[in-house]
């Protein structure tokens, strides 16, 4: 299955040692961890939106208890507002609307 997730909201930080702190012991391993996904095409594409503290990414899992296990794993998981939203694949849909006309015309007749 395939999931749209969006992660936003990213940490504000009250001095500049804290925000070192972070992202050495937790954004950086994530995003090495998000990296290792992309790469092993577990994540099938997506990124950083240019100068916002968030991410979207669309990610391949077997279940929600997968995907919601990867995101578990995450160091950042504690960090962001996760929004994650199940997808349908186009050829699925096209068949249910294939479906869906050919019940309206035999209903019509």
């Amino acid at each position: 299955m395939r999931y749209m997730v969006h992660a936003t909201e990213g940490p504000k930080f009250a001095s500049s040692q804290e925000m070192v702190n972070a992202l050495e012991t937790t954004v950086l391993p994530s995003l090495d961890a998000l990296a290792d996904l992309e790469a092993d095409g577990t994540i099938v594409g997506g990124g950083i939106p240019v100068g916002d503290r968030a991410m979207a990414f669309v990610i391949e899992a077997d279940s929600n208890e997968h995907l919601d296990r990867l995101l578990h794993d995450l160091p950042i998981w504690g960090m962001l507002k996760w929004s994650v939203t199940p997808l349908e694949p186009f050829q699925v849909r096209a068949e249910q609307e294939r479906e869906f006309i050919e019940a309206t015309k035999s209903h019509k007749r």
